[in-house]
C-alpha cells in the first residue's frame, strides 16, 4: 500500500504533515517476519530485507474520524501497513442488525464491527498484497477478530479491541476481557498465531498494579499473547503512558 517511507514509532512518516493534525492519539507500528510472528521489530526505517517477509502491523484510536479521512491522511503521510487496527472510526454503513460491514479503497479491505460495548466502531484495513481471505469472523463485547487465510500467511487471527477506560464501572472491564479470553482462547489452544491490535486503556507494564492491570495482564497471559512494543513513548502529546498497543502470540 502506498509508498514505503521512513516510520517513526508514532507512526508518522516525515513528509511534512504532522499527526497531531489529525488528531491526538498517536498509535503504533510494528513488522514482524511473516509465519513468524514471535519475532518483532520496531519500524522506525526501511529495513534492507526484502518487504515481501514482513508483515506491519498498525493500531490507530482516530476519535471520531471516517475511515475515508483516516486512509487519506495515512497514505499522505507513506504510512505503510499490511494490518491496521482502527478505533473509534466512522463512516461505515451497516446493513440492517447486520454488526460488520465492508469496505474497499484503493488495496485496502476495510473490515469494520459494531459491538456491544461501550465504544464506537472498531474496523480492520488489510492491505490485499498479502491476498488473505476471509475464513470467518466474530463480534465480541469490546472486539472483534477475522480469521484469514492466504498462501503467504497461512491461517491467522487478528483481532481489533478497545478496552473500556478506567472511569467505566469494573463489570465493564471484566465483560470485555471475559468475552475476549472465550473468543480466542481456542484459537491459542490450538497453536493458531494471533495478532491483536487495539486501545488496551493501559500501559501493559511487567508488574501491572492495580485491579485493572492486573486483570488485564491475566487475560493476556491465558492467551498467550505478549506485548510488541519497547517504546515507552506516550499515547497522547502531554500523556507519560502507551495505551496503543500490537500484541502476538507465541
Amino acid at each position: 500500500m502506498g509508498r514505503r517511507g521512513q516510520v517513526s514509532p508514532h507512526g508518522s512518516a516525515g513528509s511534512g504533515c504532522q499527526q497531531d493534525d489529525f488528531g491526538p492519539s498517536a498509535g503504533y507500528s510494528h513488522v514482524v517476519p511473516s509465519r513468524r510472528v514471535y519475532s518483532l521489530h520496531e519500524l522506525g526505517t526501511d529495513t534492507a530485507v526484502e518487504m515481501s517477509e514482513f508483515i506491519q502491523l498498525s493500531s490507530w484510536n482516530v476519535q471520531g474520524k471516517r475511515y475515508h479521512d483516516v486512509h487519506s491522511v495515512v497514505c499522505s503521510l507513506g504510512i505503510d501497513f499490511h494490518f491496521m487496527g482502527l478505533q473509534e472510526v466512522l463512516g461505515f454503513t451497516f446493513e440492517g442488525d447486520d454488526p460488520l460491514a465492508t469496505a474497499v479503497i484503493d488495496d485496502v479491505q476495510y473490515y469494520a464491527a459494531k459491538h456491544s460495548g461501550c465504544f464506537s466502531t472498531l474496523a480492520l484495513a488489510v492491505d490485499d498484497v498479502l491476498a488473505p481471505g476471509l475464513v470467518a469472523s466474530h463480534v465480541g463485547h469490546s472486539h472483534f477478530s477475522v480469521n484469514l487465510s492466504s498462501d503467504k500467511l497461512g491461517r491467522l487471527i487478528v483481532a481489533v479491541v478497545h478496552l473500556p477506560h478506567s472511569k467505566r464501572p469494573p463489570s465493564d472491564l471484566h465483560d470485555a476481557l471475559q468475552s475476549l479470553v472465550d473468543h480466542l482462547l481456542p484459537f491459542s489452544e490450538k497453536g493458531y498465531p494471533m495478532i491483536v491490535l487495539g486501545d488496551f486503556n493501559d500501559a501493559l507494564e511487567e508488574d501491572p498494579r492495580g485491579d485493572r492491570s492486573v486483570a488485564i495482564g491475566a487475560a493476556c497471559q491465558l492467551l498467550g499473547l505478549h506485548k510488541g512494543s519497547l517504546s515507552l513513548l506516550p499515547t497522547r502529546v502531554g500523556s507519560s503512558s502507551r495505551l496503543d498497543h500490537i500484541l502476538y502470540s507465541t
